[in-house]
């Protein structure tokens, strides 16, 4: 019976940013002495040496493992199952390795939008960015691709002031994701309204109000008063909800 190369599933598949390990369950119907592994890497075309794997007849499973790659890039593989020097169709197909992380991932305020950039290594070889953020509390992400030539976004969608969000930007090549880099950045809530300031002579103090905006997040406000000596007195104090917007 004629050699036949063995079928290889890509979720068994082993894939990181410099080797892949390809899987599979060997027929049993099918004898071979060896398998021949060629393999060379895409756009920039770099060949590497014929890999040649023994057969070992009492093991059910393969395993074929390809290393020194470069990350980002896509490979061209190609099996041939050998039995006493006849060689069988060739399995093939064009693996992505997984692409380098983003570097220096940076968030800041725009207007009422976040401002995220980002950098990736020359040559990184990516086809998309990954763009994902949601509130630290949400259950559901909020998701853009971008092309690989983009290295910054404006998310507008859904920011809400005081809030704190989990932004993350992964890499993409092929259908290969790189680890994802993520950053948390709290909101600049708005800031009060109505402000007013009612003097106590009798106690010495003062008694300050203000209203804050339902549109935006708060957990504690601060107070700062300043003398016409240039003394000050500082003082924190909690958020209450007990006349509604007014504190």
């Amino acid at each position: 019976m004629d050699p036949r190369a063995p079928q290889f599933n890509t979720q068994d598949m082993d894939i990181t940013m410099h080797n892949v390990t390809l899987r599979a369950v060997k027929n049993e119907r099918f004898l071979q002495d060896v398998f021949l592994v060629e393999y060379r890497q895409l756009e920039p075309d770099q060949r590497y040496p014929l890999l040649e794997v023994l057969d070992i007849a009492d093991q059910k499973n393969l395993e074929i493992y390809l290393g020194n790659l470069n990350p980002g890039r896509d490979y061209s593989v190609q099996v041939v199952a050998v039995k006493s020097g006849l060689k069988s169709r060739p399995w093939s197909t064009t693996l992505s390795t997984k692409p380098s992380a983003v570097s220096n991932l940076s968030v800041a305020e725009n207007g009422s939008c976040l401002s995220v950039d980002w950098e990736v290594p020359l040559n990184s070889g990516a086809d998309s960015f990954v763009v994902r953020y949601r509130q630290i509390d949400a259950k559901s992400d909020i998701t853009s691709n971008l092309p690989g030539s983009d290295h910054s976004v404006h998310l507008c969608e859904g920011i809400v002031p005081g809030a704190v969000y989990t932004v993350g930007v992964a890499v993409k090549k092929g259908k290969s994701l790189s680890e994802e880099m993520t950053k948390d950045y709290t909101v600049r809530p708005l800031m009060p309204a109505d402000f007013q300031i009612f003097p106590d002579i009798t106690k010495g103090k003062y008694r300050l109000t203000f209203e804050l905006s339902p549109a935006s997040n708060y957990d504690s406000c601060h107070a700062s008063v300043v003398s016409e000596t240039l003394e000050t007195v500082e003082d924190d104090g909690e958020v209450s909800e007990r006349e509604g917007n007014k504190r």
